[in-house]
């Protein structure tokens, strides 16, 4: 059996295993996952599960399909209220029951294809990165993840369809219990004719059931509110055709749309599985336990520049080292210059520097920085007609850890990059993290301890 993180998380049903992958990835948020990750070794991911991460409890999880089911119930009992005097009106029953839902779905689809932009600012998207923060007791919200909005928007079509499966039954109880008489009325259409080839067109789902409504059954269950009206012993015929319209174009194609998604939800989370960097932290820090024993302990504390990798903060290690990957290891005590051209961007953190000006990433939403990214020129085409070096600097400090989130938006900058790490001396034991993430993604490393903007290198203010 295989007992990878990968392979634990895809054993699971889509719904509780995309919970628990969140909560995997709040658990690394800790001070101490990688000391608890050293004893866990090489023990079954399970059990990591078990004893490490937080997971909502099922009411929690399922509360939009608890929400769809009260709001069914209570919109249809409000809609079949019954005086005994005026039928209820079937248009209220098709356009509460039938034409909003379409209305909606369409929008959830065009939704859905427009891109993971509109879907990310979605405000079902910024409560449920609150209610994580509020949760887990973070103090800052989950990194980006891809599954989070397909994930969200099929649950929430689950509370959809839990709507219409609660409307029919009380629909059905209603009128067993209930003698409720229908009828149809209408301010600007009087002519019973008029609306005669509507009906024959929704009613053809079910017309090999039963026939569609027949003039004779509008002109009889017309009613007007301005005059006295007794329902009519046809209105009883009306029933049928409202029930089959609610399965048809409110169940139906609601249950239709929840297949797609849950669909398109298991496959970006099978993506994100494969292709990603927790995962990657998380094994290194298990493997460091078996392949440490105390001789190379003692050899590292001896020579803390060997080969070896050492824990950091949080290590982020790839499966394998490219030769082509450049790293600069300046002392960390050393200043770096920056060029006159040149494009600060900054890690979290805000950066003081006479002369220069800096962009911070990180600290507000993933999708600010991803437009704020999307919509710049860094005019690398003129800097290499001069010859100039590339002039996009990102800036760390060496107690800050590499995440997935600043591996995404480096992917977004699609041009060449440098990663300046500011160390001082008593953090030089924190390089090994930073080495392996420039290595990963074939950025240029430079470490120092300040940077300077002119002749007189002014201390940063992190």
């Amino acid at each position: 059996m295989d007992n990878t993180p990968a392979a634990t998380f895809k054993q699971y049903p889509i719904g509780l295993g995309y919970t628990l992958w969140l909560a995997f990835i709040a658990s690394l948020h800790g001070s101490r996952w990688q000391a608890q990750a050293q004893l866990h070794g090489n023990a079954p991911f399970s059990q990591w599960l078990d004893r490490h991460t937080q997971t909502p409890h099922g009411l929690w999880l399922h509360m939009p399909q608890v929400l769809g089911f009260v709001l069914g119930i209570v919109s249809m009992a409000g809609a079949l209220t019954y005086s005994g005097t005026k039928p209820v009106n079937i248009w209220l029953m098709l356009g509460v029951f039938c034409a909003l839902p379409l209305i909606t779905m369409l929008w959830t689809v065009k939704h859905v294809l427009a891109g993971p932009h509109n879907r990310a600012q979605s405000w079902w998207v910024k409560y449920f990165n609150h209610s994580m923060i509020k949760h887990f007791g973070l103090s800052s919200p989950l990194p980006h993840t891809p599954t989070l909005a397909p994930w969200l928007m099929w649950r929430l079509q689950l509370g959809a369809a839990s709507f219409h499966i609660a409307a029919m039954l009380t629909f059905s109880l209603i009128l067993l219990f209930n003698d409720v008489a229908f009828g149809w009325s209408s301010t600007l259409i009087s002519d019973p004719a008029a609306i005669h080839g509507f009906f024959n067109i929704i009613s053809l789902p079910w017309q090999g059931l039963i026939l569609s409504p027949s003039l004779a059954l509008l002109e009889q269950t017309q009613f007007f509110y301005s005059q006295e009206a007794s329902p009519s012993a046809s209105s009883e015929h009306w029933w049928p055709h409202l029930l089959f319209a609610l399965f048809f174009y409110g169940l139906a194609p609601r249950l239709a749309l929840c297949v797609w998604l849950k669909h398109r939800a298991q496959r970006a989370f099978r993506l994100e599985l494969d292709h990603n960097l927790h995962i990657q932290r998380f094994l290194r820090a298990c493997h460091q336990v078996t392949s440490h024993n105390a001789k190379s302990t003692g050899a590292l504390e001896a020579n803390p520049h060997t080969s070896t990798p050492v824990l950091s903060g949080t290590s982020y290690a790839p499966t394998h080292s490219p030769t082509h990957a450049q790293t600069h290891d300046t002392e960390p005590n050393a200043v770096f210059t920056l060029p006159q051209n040149a494009h600060l961007l900054v890690w979290q953190r805000t950066l003081k520097l006479t002369g220069l000006s800096s962009k911070t990433l990180g600290t507000q939403s993933w999708q600010h920085d991803e437009q704020w990214l999307s919509q710049q020129d860094f005019n690398t085409a003129s800097l290499k007609d001069s010859g100039m070096s590339t002039p996009i600097i990102i800036v760390v400090h060496a107690e800050q850890t590499p995440t997935a989130e600043l591996s995404d938006l480096i992917a977004l900058i699609k041009t060449p990059a440098q990663l300046l790490l500011l160390c001082g001396a008593a953090q030089a034991s924190q390089l090994k993290s930073w080495q392996y993430f420039a290595r990963e993604h074939h950025l240029t490393l430079q470490v120092a301890s300040h940077i300077a903007s002119g002749p007189t290198p002014p201390e940063p203010q992190l």
